[in-house]
């Protein structure tokens, strides 16, 4: 189940848990060394090297064997310190190790807090294709706290960010209109409130549907697009973040939900031009645009050369399984949105 809470401490105390793993961003690390002395004993500290890179079989295979060598049993509770690649790559280790044991999360970025580290998702890349092998480990708690975001760097604030315009494009327009009024992005200007409502919109999401069957599907709004880019840029050594690519996939699948007649003109300009506020639109050409158009077509939304994706109506209001054909996609790859 999962609970958003700010006292770990107690949580800890009230289990009797026989070893606490901590699976940490090394940087973060570095900046709370303290943060978990409250823990006395059974502590097993694994620091790690942040990168998209290091998702992979490899960094898992260290956190295993780091486990064994501890003697780490199934009454152990994994905690996950950091952002979304934390989360992503403990939640996974987790899951297997011993068949799975207790995940708890603590997000210090703002892309972690609003999306990463709710709703038990998580995986590994493999051949260069994004998050493709992985599981749900559902967290036991996640525990936000806002003051993480003022040690951010403005591209992991805008990493996050991108992430957060998704949610003001599929709940209620109320955070639309709040957070196109953002004069610029600073952690100061990001609103406690608008954590809350992603993280209160995800979970009731989650709630309803686990496994992403239907209605999570909603979340995936400018993913499908985005993580083809992710994987493009991710295999040319070039990496660019997840709310970065994420944020470029929207614009693309704005365009495109505009061209099958679904959104208004207006509305699409009006979400474009604000998203174009913050990042750069790459262009593509048409064999840049077919290599996309692969990773899509390896995507875990998709059927054979057939997208079923969701795509924006209205602010709040998805179709949730629009058919696109594959060979749309590289057409509108190769518009110029800059």
């Amino acid at each position: 189940m999962i609970e958003i809470k700010h006292n770990l401490q107690s949580f800890i105390i009230q289990h009797n848990f026989s070893s606490i793993v901590i699976i940490a961003d090394e940087t973060v690390w570095n900046y709370y060394p303290n943060y978990f002395d409250f823990i006395k004993e059974k502590k097993i500290i694994i620091p790690i090297i942040i990168s998209e890179k290091i998702k992979n079989l490899a960094t898992c295979e260290l956190i295993w064997q780091k486990m064994s060598d501890a003697q780490v049993d199934r009454e152990a509770l994994c905690i996950n310190f950091g952002g979304g690649i934390i989360s992503d790559i403990g939640g996974f280790a987790a899951s297997i190790y011993k068949r799975g044991i207790k995940v708890v999360n603590i997000p210090t970025t703002l892309l972690a807090m609003i999306d990463a580290a709710i709703g038990g998702k998580n995986g590994i890349n493999f051949n260069h294709i994004k998050n493709m092998i992985g599981t749900f480990h559902f967290p036991e708690k996640v525990f936000i706290d806002k003051n993480f975001l003022k040690t951010l760097t403005h591209n992991e604030l805008l990493n996050g960010f991108g992430e957060l315009i998704k949610y003001a494009l599929i709940t209620k327009r109320d955070l639309w209109n709040e957070i196109k009024q953002i004069p610029s992005l600073s952690a100061d200007e990001i609103k406690q409130t608008w954590i809350d409502k992603a993280v209160s919109f995800k979970a009731e999401v989650v709630k309803i549907d686990p496994f992403d069957k239907n209605e999570r599907q909603i979340l995936n709004v400018g993913h499908t697009i985005g993580h083809a880019i992710e994987s493009f840029y991710l295999k040319k050594g070039d990496e660019i973040s997840h709310g970065n690519a994420v944020a470029i996939g929207t614009v693309f699948e704005i365009y495109l939900s505009n061209y099958k007649k679904l959104v208004s003109t207006k509305l699409a300009e009006e979400i474009s031009n604000f998203i174009k506020r913050f990042f750069t639109i790459p262009t593509f050409t048409k064999t840049e645009s077919l290599e996309i158009a692969s990773y899509i077509s390896n995507d875990k939304k998709t059927m054979l050369q057939t997208v079923f994706l969701p795509l924006l109506n209205d602010i709040g209001k998805i179709s949730l399984k629009q058919k696109v054909e594959i060979a749309e996609i590289v057409e509108i790859l190769q518009n110029d949105l800059r």
